[in-house]
């Protein structure tokens, strides 16, 4: 299959012809806007979920090979991780002033790497000593990074699911415990606890 052998930026550069030539009109709406969407590069199929973890699951049922990507719909930047800030487009802004009245919550415009450097506080100055044993290295941590609740399981599906049903506009960080990094794309994950 040609998609396999896509780099990363045509991955990105088709998922965004998809969505700009179709996609965008079915889904930019009220109830999408700050909800992720997860595109089929080779397809154009789409899922829609508050994490995008539903919907690459979904898709990745669907065709184990799958090349996806992932936005945020109403923003002008897909999800990225360390890379640019990822800002509300215009027209989400304004929907959301209005819809709340003026009343934003601040940690909806935090970067992610503001988001990602919270967490990792929170993380380092607490929850570490509370969640780095035995039983726990390996699994995922799902953390909120205003509030610096959390949870833990195996994959990050059901932490992630009951922090975004406490607050939908919840900004979550995952890692895994005790290790460099959540996946391994290309690299590899090294052990940093034990």
């Amino acid at each position: 299959m040609q998609a396999l052998f896509w780099t990363v930026e045509e991955v990105a550069q088709r998922a965004k012809d998809f969505y700009e030539n179709g996609i965008r009109q079915e889904v930019e709406h009220d109830d999408n806007i700050g909800k992720m969407i997860v595109i089929d590069a080779e397809t154009g199929e789409y899922g829609i979920d508050e994490s995008g973890v539903e919907s690459i699951l979904m898709l990745k049922q669907k065709n184990p090979n799958a090349r996806l990507y992932m936005m945020r719909i109403g923003y002008d930047a897909a999800v990225s991780f360390g890379g640019s800030s990822m800002e509300l487009t215009a027209e989400s802004y304004n929907y959301l002033k209005s819809k709340e009245a003026g009343v934003i919550m601040q940690a909806i415009f935090w970067t992610e790497e503001e988001v990602a450097q919270r967490a990792k506080d929170f993380y380092e100055n607490g929850i570490r000593q509370k969640v780095e044993h035995g039983d726990n290295i390996g699994k995922m941590i799902v953390i909120d990074a205003e509030t610096s609740e959390y949870g833990i399981d195996e994959i990050g599906i059901e932490p992630g699911k009951r922090l975004k049903q406490k607050n939908p506009n919840a900004r979550l960080f995952m890692m895994r415990i005790g290790y460099n990094a959540a996946f391994g794309f290309g690299g590899a994950m090294e052990r940093i606890a034990e």
